[in-house]
């Protein structure tokens, strides 16, 4: 039975014991649609016994191409797959940010894991110098040291929903959480989506300042020079560079609060 993912992930915060693995369909439905050819793949949060995104690159290795797959998790154990043979060893410490996972990590070309959510903070600064592909939960999204922070934008899936949202715990319960995939990986999707200029001619403003509230994405005014509190899926367009991001809030319009908004200001080129 799939326990409710909120309640959950408040219970993991903090707690270091917080590994959730990702179902094989959830790994899938993201992964293929990325080009990984030459690359030298790194799961820095990875046991290669348990973890799906390991039996993803190699069940898969010849067909995506990739040069290497290697894996190293919190209680020391290093796997490495080269298309030919495997590499096992254990390491006294482990962990991402240890020694031994940093040396690997100068090496590696992209870094694809599902990330411990207790102190994703510190994992998010200890990647964001390499290209990578992980899971993310939504709410981080929202926080300034993320979405002021480096040049990504969700993965092709956007949030993950049903069966792709729900992940397996330690006792072998589906656990439901809202995530999404975030990466500084190309994803064309996202660059073409947003229309080129829409404008809405209902105009609301979002209770005591001058920010115009916009419901949808479709009626952004690409063409405006003023502030615009915008749905927070626009996140998954950040990589289009087509606007700032100010910062985000919990607003009230006519004396009503509606979802969090994303204040954003139109670029001009």
């Amino acid at each position: 039975m799939a326990e409710n993912g909120q309640e959950h992930l408040r219970i993991r915060v903090g707690n270091k014991n917080d590994e959730l693995y990702t179902q094989y369909k959830t790994v899938d439905v993201e992964l293929r649609h990325h080009d990984f050819t030459g690359l030298w793949v790194y799961c820095p949060c990875d046991n290669y016994l348990k973890s799906n995104f390991v039996k993803y690159f190699v069940d898969n290795f010849h067909d995506i191409g990739i040069i290497s797959v290697e894996s190293f998790d919190i209680d020391g154990n290093y796997f490495k797959y080269d298309g030919t043979s495997r590499t096992t060893a254990h390491y006294d410490i482990g962990g991402y940010d240890t020694i031994t996972s940093n040396n690997i990590k100068k090496n590696c070309d992209v870094i694809v894991t599902n990330p411990p959510f207790s102190n994703y903070r510190n994992f998010f600064e200890w990647v964001i110098d390499k290209k990578y592909l992980v899971i993310c939960p939504m709410t981080v999204l929202c926080m300034g040291w993320c979405y002021k922070v480096g040049d990504w934008t969700t993965g092709y899936t956007g949030r993950l929903r049903g069966e792709f949202s729900k992940y397996i715990s330690s006792c072998g319960d589906l656990i439901s959480v809202n995530t999404c995939y975030i990466t500084n990986m190309n994803v064309d999707y996202y660059l073409i989506k947003l229309p080129v200029s829409v404008k809405s001619d209902n105009i609301s403003y979002i209770d005591g300042t001058d920010i115009v509230n916009v419901d949808r994405l479709k009626n952004i005014n690409w063409d405006a020079d003023y502030l615009q509190g915008v749905p927070i899926t626009i996140l998954c367009h950040k990589q289009s560079k087509r606007f700032d991001i100010i910062k985000i809030i919990k607003p009230y319009v006519d004396g009503k609060q509606i979802f969090q908004r994303v204040v954003i200001r139109v670029k001009w080129y």
